[in-house]
């Protein structure tokens, strides 16, 4: 039995930052960079800490992928909201068509993608499927953010492991992690008992 080796996909949301670990990154792996558009300008200002004008914004971004897509396909990332369906059908339309405009504009013709938080509805669906963008579900390739980069470079343990080939070490770590909080909600009766008579969670 053969498996498939996918490419890695990086969900890119900082780039006038990660520009040039992204650049390192996808000279040496084959990758997927899902990136973000002038869209998202404000969640770049308030959550990512983006400073500058919106036009200054969407001329760093060209310029910058620009020369990331000369070593990796490039294809779309939007941010709509955590809960999509609280927005007008029209909002969520224009945000993706806007996006996909400026990628055309500069040369990029995504055809597929990643919403953030994996946060879409069934209007979302329909608007991609008329647009012929199909969306990427979480678990259809592995992924990291470009921002993952930054704890990487400070994280020397981790590194090490890495340059080692040391997954014994790196399967530890997440097991424990991982571990630690099932350990957590099974201990928690209360948590359990609130989280599985939650009708909103439905």
């Amino acid at each position: 039995m053969v498996l498939e080796v996918k490419p890695l996909t990086v969900h890119t949301e900082m780039a006038w930052i990660t520009y040039p670990m992204l650049l390192d990154l996808i000279r040496k792996v084959s990758t997927i960079l899902f990136v973000i558009t002038p869209v998202n300008y404000e969640y770049a200002v308030s959550v990512l800490g983006f400073r500058g004008s919106l036009e200054e914004f969407s001329d760093k971004l060209t310029e910058i992928y620009g020369t990331l897509a000369k070593y990796a396909e490039m294809q779309l990332h939007i941010h709509l909201s955590l809960f999509p369906e609280l927005l007008s059908r029209d909002v969520k339309e224009n945000m993706i068509v806007s996006a996909l405009e400026w990628g055309s504009e500069r040369g990029f013709r995504f055809s597929k993608v990643v919403f953030g938080w994996w946060k879409y509805d069934k209007a979302v669906e329909d608007i991609c499927n008329s647009l012929g963008l199909k969306i990427v579900k979480r678990g259809e390739y592995p992924h990291i953010h470009d921002y993952d980069l930054l704890y990487l470079k400070e994280n020397q343990v981790l590194r090490r492991a890495l340059k080692t080939r040391s997954m014994p070490f790196i399967l530890f770590r997440f097991l424990t992690e991982q571990a630690a909080w099932i350990l957590f909600f099974i201990k928690n009766k209360q948590l359990k008992d609130y989280i599985a008579k939650c009708a909103y969670m439905e």
